[in-house]
């Protein structure tokens, strides 16, 4: 059964997602799960590729692709935790994994994950894409038509982008969409507070978000930077 010796308690979307995937994939739809940035996207996506990786034959794989490196291993460690760390490989670089029965890439090693897999003659029963919105770039946009997986799910918290190169011509249906307001209810998701800054005082961006914390920050928060090297910084 879906769920059973998971790891951690589903919430209660996450369980209400799962079969209505199954349903879009099962028609052979190429579908999209839309939710809200922390609302626990990866959970899901474990669950599906558990689900799809029982009993499946040695020459099938489940095949996740994400777009940095560091997605890669904290989505292997998260897929691991539900399957078993023998049953996931990773593909990036020079870790290559690709005989594992659920590989996890990176998006710009996604073609030649690709033809690992077929000069092992291993098809791959599901595509799962972590962040869709970007498979609209040169590289998945030519490939995942030549992997030509059996069924295929993309996640993504902005599925509705105005940019074409983020558009989702490659994805036939909305499987299920949860979004920041259902979040908010559901209390998966803290409310937030505003605070500008007034002008005044040091001009310098950081400084002026250390000052904004300080003086109104209570509990968790977000600071959004240009770049890994900003974050580490800040």
């Amino acid at each position: 059964a879906p769920w059973a010796g998971a790891p951690w308690t589903p919430r209660r979307w996450q369980v209400e997602a799962l079969p209505k995937i199954g349903e879009a994939l099962r028609c052979g739809e190429r579908t999209v799960v839309s939710a809200a940035t922390g609302s626990g996207k990866a959970i899901l996506l474990t669950e599906v590729a558990h689900l799809f990786a029982r009993g499946m034959p040695d020459d099938e794989c489940v095949v996740i692709t994400t777009p940095t490196q560091a997605l890669v291993r904290q989505l292997a460690e998260t897929v691991a935790a539900r399957v078993g760390a023998a049953s996931v490989g990773v593909y990036y670089g020079r870790a290559k994994q690709p005989d594992r029965p659920i590989v996890v890439s990176c998006n710009p090693s996604l073609a030649n994950l690709h033809v690992a897999l077929a000069m092992a003659a291993r098809k791959v029963r599901l595509l799962i894409a972590d962040e869709v919105h970007g498979t609209e770039g040169r590289i998945l946009r030519d490939v995942i038509p030549q992997i030509a997986p059996k069924h295929a799910v993309g996640f993504t918290a902005t599925p509705f982008r105005s940019a074409k190169e983020e558009s989702l011509s490659l994805w036939q249906s909305l499987a299920f969409r949860y979004d920041f307001s259902d979040a908010l209810r559901d209390r998966v998701l803290v409310p937030w507070r505003v605070a500008n800054w007034d002008g005044t005082g040091d001009a310098d961006t950081d400084l002026v978000c250390a000052d904004l914390i300080e003086r109104h920050g209570r509990g968790p928060g977000i600071v959004s930077a240009t770049s890994i090297e900003d974050a580490d910084a800040y």
